[in-house]
């Protein structure tokens, strides 16, 4: 069976709800093993919300449905960095477990890559969890490479323990 991916601007209510359903279930198999049950039930609430998500796009968030075969498996979000223009932050890029290894990953970080171009960024850059080496494999696999490392207090005694990554764009 053939698999058809696409990559469809994330703009109206019922898209973000698509994300907002969603998100629980990519961000159980992506963190189980990594983060508390508590952490990620805070950030789940913290970063997903409906109101979250439209105070995203507010402020300049392009959000992503990925598509396998007419259905919505995971999401991609991308944000200009306010700091240096040149720099778009790739903050989320989630698929459904099912469709992972299929090269679908890699069609969503090319796809992220050639739109940050298009719009005339020079450097992609992402937080991925230190704990993540399945994600940081996948990245280093797509010529990121670590830039640093951060850990940010986001409430309820929680932190986020996470390299950047980076990737400069070539033309």
């Amino acid at each position: 069976m053939e698999v058809i991916v696409k990559f469809t601007a994330a703009t109206t209510q019922k898209d973000l709800l698509a994300i907002h359903n969603l998100a629980p279930e990519l961000w159980q198999y992506a963190y189980e093993n990594i983060l508390s049950a508590a952490q990620i039930d805070y950030m789940l609430e913290w970063m997903y919300s409906i109101k979250k998500l439209n105070e995203n796009i507010e402020n300049g968030t392009n959000f992503f449905l990925i598509e396998v075969n007419g259905n919505n498996y995971g999401f991609i979000a991308l944000t200009p960095d306010k700091e240096n223009c040149s720099t778009v932050i790739l903050d989320k890029l989630y698929l459904h477990k099912n469709f992972h290894g299929m090269g679908i990953g890699q069609k969503a970080l090319n796809f992220a890559c050639t739109w940050a171009k298009e719009k005339n960024f020079t450097q992609i850059e992402l937080h991925v969890n230190k704990r993540n080496l399945r994600g940081q494999k996948a990245y280093i696999r797509n010529g990121f490479t670590i830039l640093r490392s951060e850990v940010n207090n986001i409430g309820n005694n929680f932190v986020m323990d996470d390299f950047i990554m980076g990737k400069k764009l070539q033309d």
